[in-house]
């Protein structure tokens, strides 16, 4: 473990905030919280990574952009994201190169007049999906997919004290899914992220939503479609085969397919100024 709280200490409440944003934390609480929160964060980073503060001691870098290598070689190999929906959902795989190895919207395909109990969601996330689907890309060796990234449901809308029929059977699936992940892959990690998270990542960066216009910002759905599209035009943040963006093209449901692959790129962003953070402080900690 590192002793941060003297480096989080000359950093002022808002600064904390932001510092917890890009690390994909949450921004909540006064700043012995903040503290505690990032420092935690960040000696969890590195019970991952035992050989981490070694290295950059003996690294003698000789520009930002080999260091910015470097720790490019150090995020998980690639990962599994997802984004949920009762009845279709969307997921992907994309390496730490930001190369997009699968990408796909599953139809849940509800029995008609059956209701939406979870004896029915059951076969169709596990056998359907899971076992179906996610089985054979967990089995490639060539994806080695290290985390697995699952879009945290709320339990209710807007802070109502109601609880909608749509938000229980939405959390259903995310429990089935949940479930039948741990049970197959009990050693890769799976983590919940807080879609606002997701969403404040990429509406405070001006240099990604620049091209976009202030009804497409209106609607975080519309937003992620549009930047979506937009950085596939132009060859930005990810590589994506020629079918793969055709898929994009011609879906229905753009907005589950861009929320899957946001959520994992806000993911890597997130280690990515971990690490840079950690690899800045590193020669000041004792």
């Amino acid at each position: 473990m590192l002793p941060l709280q003297h480096v989080l200490l000359t950093y002022k409440v808002p600064q904390l905030r932001q510092l917890a944003l890009s690390f994909g934390l949450q921004v909540g609480g006064a700043k012995p919280v903040l503290m505690d929160r990032i420092s935690t964060h960040c000696n969890k980073t590195l019970a991952r990574m035992p050989n981490l503060i070694a290295t950059v001691k003996s690294t003698p870098w000789q520009s930002e952009k080999q260091r910015m290598q470097w720790i490019q070689t150090m995020l998980p190999s690639s990962v599994l994201s997802f984004d949920l929906g009762y009845r279709n959902l969307a997921f992907v795989v994309m390496d730490r190169h930001q190369c997009i190895q699968h990408w796909e919207l599953v139809d849940l395909s509800m029995p008609k007049g059956y209701s939406y109990h979870p004896s029915v969601f059951l076969p169709l996330v596990r056998d359907r999906l899971v076992n179906g689907r996610i089985a054979p890309l967990l089995n490639q060796p060539n994806l080695a997919i290290d985390a697995v990234l699952v879009e945290q449901q709320r339990a209710r809308t807007g802070g109502s004290a109601i609880v909608f029929e749509h938000t229980l059977r939405v959390n259903t699936v995310e429990t089935i899914l949940w479930t039948t992940l741990t049970q197959m892959a009990p050693a890769i990690p799976k983590l919940a992220v807080p879609r606002r998270l997701v969403d404040e990542t990429w509406t405070k960066d001006a240099s990604l939503v620049d091209e976009l216009t202030t009804p497409q910002l209106a609607s975080k759905k519309r937003m992620g479609t549009h930047l979506m599209t937009a950085w596939l035009e132009q060859g930005k943040v990810t590589c994506v085969d020629d079918a793969m963006k055709q898929q994009f093209i011609n879906a229905k449901k753009k907005d589950d397919l861009s929320d899957c692959l946001m959520q994992a790129l806000a993911w890597y962003r997130w280690q990515t100024n971990t690490l840079t953070f950690l690899c800045d402080h590193i020669h000041s900690l004792k």
